[in-house]
């Protein structure tokens, strides 16, 4: 598959799976973890369809930020293991969870990111140190969290305070992502975003050819829509000349 194939559509289907479009060809669908809850599934649905409008969700960025919602999820909910007890159609998911642990082995090296410069100045920008706290109730040592005043602040630096006070209701690890996914989303359309001391500069020749991307997919979807409904017409004359019949 293209890594720059246009992605049109997603949804969740009834296996808890999200699911990417081509037009009306399946492109891929990736399992959501199963403690996921509806608000954050549609919140993540949200984002993607916000890629589809403005005519940016490719293949492989739909791959990139479901593996930041899958992390995100599971820094929550802990990494979901197969069913031990199933053997013989269980190689190719087990094959799986061992190219899976590589990727999460390589994805902590990168400070819980894909490795991209944005993830990794984020990172930076909003980690504070708060204490770890063991079963026994006492201090053991500190560990890495999001502080949310440093990602509002982002957010408002780059005019999305809204959408960043729209996700309040979000554990602040699922904040950061969303956070992230936006401002990539805001890069990849030539829009200037600014990060503590790192500025990624408007790019107005970029800005250009997702306007013309655009234009060209609302001219094919409304010659779509003029094909669908000619065909419907032409059913419902077919249908009507058989009852005349």
């Amino acid at each position: 598959m293209n890594k720059n194939t246009r992605i049109t559509r997603v949804a969740v289907n009834k296996d808890n799976e999200v699911v990417a479009y081509s037009g009306r060809t399946k492109i891929e669908a990736y399992l959501i973890h199963s403690k996921a809850t509806k608000q954050e599934i549609a919140e993540f649905i949200k984002s993607l369809e916000g890629e589809i409008k403005q005519d940016t969700l490719t293949f492989d960025l739909f791959g990139e930020l479901f593996d930041d919602f899958d992390d995100a999820l599971s820094e929550d909910y802990g990494y979901e293991d197969a069913d031990s007890e199933d053997s013989e159609d269980d190689e190719e998911e087990k094959k799986s969870m061992c190219i899976n642990a590589d990727y999460k082995a390589k994805y902590a090296q990168n400070n819980d990111s894909c490795g991209d410069e944005l993830a990794n100045v984020l990172h930076e920008v909003v980690t504070v140190q708060v204490p770890k706290i063991g079963k026994d109730g006492k201090q053991r040592g500190t560990k890495d969290s999001c502080c949310d005043k440093a990602m509002e602040k982002i957010a408002k630096d780059n005019g999305i305070l809204d959408r960043f006070h729209s996700w309040g209701n979000l554990n602040i690890g699922h904040i950061r992502m969303v956070l992230r996914n936006t401002l990539f989303a805001m890069i990849n359309r030539g829009e200037k975003v600014v990060v503590g001391k790192k500025v990624w500069k408007e790019n107005k020749k970029l800005q250009q050819e997702v306007a013309e991307r655009k234009k060209k997919s609302a001219k094919k979807f409304a010659d779509l829509k003029k094909k669908s409904a000619k065909k419907d017409n032409k059913v419902k004359k077919n249908k009507k000349s058989k009852k005349a019949a």
